[in-house]
């Protein structure tokens, strides 16, 4: 379908208005009716609830748009434009919460309050820009200016980007500092570093083919995600993942598309990690970049609107623009994906041959967690995970939810790896 002047402008005014809840919420699809309805999940049941315990919930006043961890503490973003830090110290005497979260612990809040000057914090990515801080923040508007806030505390410099923000991610690049990278409402992806000057600026459907019988859809950009593949010679190459209203997942480098990826649904959310078993334990793990530029990534998996997530395999990959993908459908959780997130519990560190896990929140009050395809945990929320983050050296789960609510949950044990029970 084509998405009519009237129609585009109804959208701006409620993503300005409200965020991006409203918007993607109303962002027309090209699919069937199978694309967005609920499907059977393969697997139903959780078995191992007691690895996952709920250490602290906070309530805010406005929409939760964003969370990210920073310096040990959690910072939310909101549709008022605020960030706010919260501390995650417990009162004495209390222990983390193995109940239903319809009685969490109250979080010890140490607030500190940014006031972005902008309009409905849209999105929020956590990263190191500037190398004299361990990890800063970007936020981004619904009025299309980016903010760098350097170690999550001081606003270091504001850059309009001329239209409104979706999706924003931090990537880190072998020989340079980190670069910011941005997803607009009009799809194109900008790239640009911490003084706000810009490296590269695309709109996608002018570097990409148009992909029947999606040609038409709705362009916002879904997400953005970095990723490092190595190919079969020991060479690493540096894109950016990102997925708009077709189907497909474009690999992105220097304002060029190396690869789109055609895949069974329309997508919205992207991660990546080593989330397929491998046979050869010495090919296990996230192996060293050799450039510095961080991890290889074996796996990047995609939430369908179909309910399934699936995974872009990279192993035995000759050459990215040869798209000799292996397109591997992963889970089905049954309802529609809408973040995805890479975790690696520390006591999994020892273990190379273990899967990551994967985390996935879907259109449903519960977080779905995966190793190898298989169903570890279905923990209860209360209500729709809209955003999440984790900091893997605390074994900690961050989640924002659409009832306005904060949860952060531990990981404290190594759960059994067998399949949930159906």
């Amino acid at each position: 379908m084509h998405m009519d002047d009237a129609l585009f402008e109804s959208l701006l005014a409620d993503v300005v208005a409200k965020g991006p809840l409203a918007l993607l919420a109303q962002t027309p699809t090209t699919g069937t009716a199978a694309d967005t309805a609920g499907t059977r999940p393969d697997t139903t049941a959780d078995t191992t609830d007691t690895s996952l315990e709920l250490l602290a919930r906070w309530h805010s006043a406005h929409d939760v748009t964003g969370v990210a961890f920073v310096a040990g503490a959690v910072t939310v973003s909101d549709n008022a434009g605020r960030l706010t830090a919260l501390g995650l110290d417990r009162p004495a005497g209390t222990q983390p919460s193995t109940q239903s979260t319809t009685q969490p612990l109250t979080l010890a809040v140490d607030q500190q309050h940014i006031d972005t000057k902008g309009s409905c914090v849209a999105a929020l990515a956590a990263g190191n820009l500037a190398p004299h801080t361990p990890m800063d923040l970007v936020a981004g508007d619904a009025s299309g200016t980016v903010a760098v806030v350097l170690g999550g505390e001081q606003i270091f410099t504001r850059k309009d980007m001329g239209s409104p923000i979706s999706c924003v991610a931090v990537q880190p690049l072998p020989d340079r500092l980190a670069r910011i990278v941005v997803g607009d409402t009009f799809g194109a992806v900008t790239t640009l570093d911490m003084m706000g000057a810009v490296a590269w600026k695309a709109r996608l459907a002018h570097i990409t083919l148009p992909q029947p019988p999606d040609a038409d859809a709705c362009r916002i950009i879904r997400a953005v995600h970095p990723v490092a593949i190595r190919d079969a010679g020991g060479a690493v190459s540096h894109y950016i993942a990102v997925c708009d209203g077709r189907r497909a997942l474009h690999l992105v480098a220097e304002g060029s598309c190396h690869a789109s990826i055609p895949l069974p649904s329309q997508i919205q959310c992207i991660a990546s990690g080593q989330f397929l078993p491998l046979p050869l334990p010495s090919a296990a793990g996230q192996p060293a970049d050799p450039l510095g530029g961080g991890t290889v990534d074996q796996d990047i998996a995609v939430g369908g609107l179909d309910g399934r997530i699936y995974i872009v395999s990279t192993a035995g990959l000759q050459d990215p623009e040869q798209r000799t993908f292996q397109v591997i459908s992963y889970a089905n959780v049954g309802f529609a994906v809408t973040r995805l997130a890479r975790f690696r519990p520390s006591w999994l560190a020892s273990s190379a041959s273990t899967p990551d896990w994967l985390l996935c929140a879907a259109q449903i009050g519960k977080l779905h967690v995966y190793s190898g395809g298989a169903l570890l945990h279905a923990v209860d929320t209360g209500a729709w995970v809209w955003t999440l983050d984790v900091a893997a050296a605390d074994d900690r789960i961050a989640l924002g939810l659409l009832d306005r609510s904060v949860q952060v949950w531990q990981a404290s044990s190594a759960p059994s790896l067998a399949p949930a029970a159906q």
